[in-house]
């Protein structure tokens, strides 16, 4: 399957993260998919944590698949492992999903500790 990356603007993190992601779902059918919820007096404000330097993480909200119509939704966050994690009791392995304890977070942070070793640097999704 091949989808027709369109140009880019943003920062080389957010770009990265859409490459990453291409090859296996088109983003703008996702965006269009999980629209981001509004909110405020006009209706047009996102229901987004802009990423700062203290929190070291964004958020943002948004309905899942169905539309401003569904009454669920999903709460998209990013940013520095440590502060991610700590907000986390759930893992996927391989397409599976497994509870987060201590030992499992050990594991986790030994990984992100030999990428950083090697000069990656590391997010966490949730």
């Amino acid at each position: 399957m091949t989808f027709q990356m369109t140009p880019m603007i943003g920062d080389a993190t957010e770009t990265g993260c859409v490459k990453f992601v291409w090859p296996v779902k088109d983003v703008e059918d996702t965006r269009k998919e999980n629209p981001m919820v509004n909110c405020g007096k006009d209706g047009k404000e996102k229901v987004v944590i802009p990423f700062n330097s203290d929190n070291k993480f964004m958020l943002s909200v948004h309905h899942q698949h169905e539309g401003y119509n569904d009454k669920r939704f999903m709460l998209c966050m990013k940013g520095a492992s440590e502060r991610v994690l700590a907000r986390c009791d759930r893992i996927m392995y391989n397409g599976e999903e497994k509870a987060l304890d201590e030992n499992e977070k050990k594991k986790v942070f030994a990984a992100i500790e030999n990428l950083a070793d090697r000069g990656e640097r590391v997010l966490a999704f949730a």
